[in-house]
């Protein structure tokens, strides 16, 4: 059968990210059915797909109800994704997997290369109190400044910022209008930071997981649940 779908570049890629977290069951179903389910330690997403229908239209189907998708996999828990290789000279740093060099004779602590996706450090950052150390400083300036940029758009005012490991949340909003967040979010996309930033920034608006509070949430960052999504997929907490 030929193709009756001409998908973009970046078409592609949305309809790739999505088959990362959907798994898609062929079977005699008359019609495309997207469905949310338990196993026993997971909620995943499950399309039942008519046997008769090509991956093409497959795709087509998952593009078209992406929005649909991101917002049914917001609080769903995924089998967890390794982004990393089994080389021990890798690390994971704003979503992309770095290389690791360690060059003892850098005139400073640390070169990031975006294009190439290498880290040059003057410690050796396979060392894991040293990356760590890495990450809590760069989490306190990227966290912050992505913060304080988004507060600034909405007009709101933050009187403080707390960036440290948490076990179990990603982020908080306290009635003093102080900001929690997750150092371990520097692993995450600049997008995904920006996600959970706004989400917290929201609940100075709207105190509680209301409808009227993710209305405001999706006003202020309308690909929010398509950009937290990276987190369910690839990151435990």
């Amino acid at each position: 059968m030929a193709d009756l779908y001409n998908f973009t570049d970046d078409e592609y890629c949305i309809i790739d990210f999505l088959k990362k977290f959907v798994v898609i069951k062929y079977g005699n179903f008359r019609s495309f059915k997207l469905k949310k389910e338990k196993d026993k330690y997971y909620k995943i997403i499950t399309l039942y797909a008519p046997r008769l229908y090509n991956e093409n239209t497959i795709d087509a189907y998952l593009l078209k109800n992406a929005y649909n998708i991101y917002k049914m996999g917001y609080k769903c828990n995924f089998p967890k994704i390794n982004l990393l290789p089994e080389s021990h000279n890798y690390m994971l740093y704003l979503g992309n997997v770095y290389k690791i060099i360690h060059n003892q004779l850098l005139d400073k602590p640390y070169y990031i290369d975006n294009t190439n996706n290498i880290i040059t450090s003057k410690y050796n950052l396979n060392i894991k109190e040293n990356q760590d150390l890495f990450y809590k400083k760069q989490a306190a300036i990227v966290l912050q400044e992505r913060l304080y940029q988004y507060a600034e758009k909405f007009n709101l005012n933050v009187k403080n910022v707390k960036i440290r490991f948490y076990k179990s949340m990603w982020g908080a909003c306290c009635s003093n209008k102080t900001i929690m967040l997750n150092e371990k979010l520097i692993l995450s996309p600049i997008y995904t930071i920006d996600a959970v930033i706004c989400h917290e920034l929201a609940h100075m608006l709207q105190p509680n997981h209301s409808k009227d509070f993710y209305q405001t949430l999706e006003n202020m960052y309308p690909d929010y649940y398509k950009d937290y999504i990276w987190l369910n997929i690839y990151m435990k907490i």
